[in-house]
């Protein structure tokens, strides 16, 4: 399967012990679950919801992102899918050859439904074609987003969303978005069309586009300014808070978004910037 050329560079997880530890004190609030049987129970949450997970070893640059399928093992496996792209240090031979000789503990970093992540270490007990198995894990960190952040788009990473045009809502028209929430967007209109996007318009019909995956939503405007940002893009940016989105949907944009605030957080790219939801 050939890559997206436009889906952005993975995130480096942290090192260390603690998944997202340079994050989980600003964005989180933390707590160590050690109940085995509580650990297990968001396990097979996080499965039947068939969630993302990044999975590396402590230390190690390279890293998966892959996901928990639908059923866990009864005999306390763990089961992770095979993404179609793997790293070197993830090829199926060479873990195998390695699991004869040593254990392997992996950090694995799963994302909840909810905006709550949870951060494990457990060993690999198996690599397949059917995908990484992994022992299921006593203890866990529980990380809950204090408060929904906003990530505000790179000048140069592209991102759209669709809305309906003011005078044929059977026509949609392509806008730069500009920062994305679960709670809300903004995007980029021209200086003609600021008449048809004034504050209290409903927008029920908008698609935001991340990863060849259309997100509907139903938003409001409720401001518009002017805008001028990096690369000599202009014109007038439209805010617009969602008040529809599907749980799936709303699950989906709230890993993105932890995603790139992580990725973009430790890179040196200067126009990531971070703001609160209002």
């Amino acid at each position: 399967m050939s890559e997206d050329k436009n889906k952005p560079a993975e995130p480096a997880p942290a090192s260390g012990d603690s998944p997202t530890a340079e994050l989980s004190k600003a964005f989180f609030k933390s707590d160590k679950i050690e109940d085995p049987n509580q650990v297990r129970k968001l396990m097979l949450e996080a499965a039947e919801r068939v969630s993302n997970a990044v999975i590396w070893i402590a230390g190690q640059k390279e890293h998966i992102k892959t996901r928990i399928p639908h059923e866990i093992g009864r005999d306390q496996i763990v089961h992770f899918s095979i993404p179609s792209l793997i790293p070197a240090s993830f090829e199926i031979e060479p873990l195998q050859e390695l699991l004869k000789t040593q254990q392997l503990e992996f950090m694995i970093r799963i994302y909840l439904p909810g905006a709550a992540i949870l951060g494990v270490k457990s060993k690999l007990l198996a690599a397949t074609e059917e995908g990484y198995q992994f022992e299921m894990p006593k203890t866990a960190i529980y990380m809950q987003r204090r408060k929904h952040r906003r990530f505000t788009i790179p000048g140069a990473y592209e991102m759209s969303v669709d809305v309906p045009h003011p005078k044929s809502p059977r026509m949609m028209l392509s806008k730069k978005l500009i920062d994305v929430s679960v709670e809300g967007i903004s995007f980029l209109i021209t200086k003609s069309e600021e008449v048809f996007f004034k504050p209290g318009r409903m927008l029920p019909n908008l698609e935001i586009q991340i990863r060849g995956r259309g997100l509907k939503v139903g938003a409001e405007v409720k401001n518009i300014r002017d805008f001028k940002g990096p690369g000599g893009a202009s014109g007038v940016q439209v805010g617009a808070k969602i008040f529809q989105i599907s749980e799936k949907d709303a699950d989906y944009l709230t890993a993105f978004v932890e995603e790139m605030l992580i990725q973009y957080s430790r890179s040196d790219h200067t126009d990531a910037r971070f703001k609160k939801e209002k």
